[in-house]
């Protein structure tokens, strides 16, 4: 019984932790390498399959566009839910210094977003 409580209690603290990494937190910056204009990039972020946590972006200018977007499982077992990856692919359009912004949240909830992340990204003449 006692390690019953003490799993629960341990469960409660790790979700706490998740939800207030997202509070007043300006998340994680991570510049990309010097894109060269008209050229397509990726972006690749942890997939939280099996729950209502999705990602979503915010791009600062038009200098980026958004070309797709593609799931890439941990395993081969289609009847796994869970792990694996999410694969943006953005094109350069434009010269100059842009951010994308991405957001992990459920998107039909009014809650602070779990992580942050934002990508710098620098569009250069080719």
């Amino acid at each position: 019984m006692k390690k019953a409580f003490t799993t629960i209690l341990t469960f409660i603290i790790a979700i706490i932790g998740l939800t207030m990494t997202g509070c007043g937190d300006n998340g994680e910056m991570i510049s990309i390498p010097d894109v060269t204009m008209g050229s397509e990039f990726e972006i690749t972020l942890n997939a939280h399959g099996g729950t209502a946590y999705r990602w979503s972006y915010d791009i600062s200018s038009l200098g980026v566009e958004y070309v797709s977007m593609d799931f890439v499982p941990q395993n081969d077992d289609v009847s796994w839910t869970g792990g694996g990856q999410v694969v943006y692919k953005f094109k350069a359009i434009n010269e100059g210094d842009y951010k994308i912004k991405f957001k992990l949240s459920i998107p039909w909830e009014s809650e602070p977003p779990i992580e942050l992340k934002t990508y710098k990204i620098k569009v250069v003449a080719g």
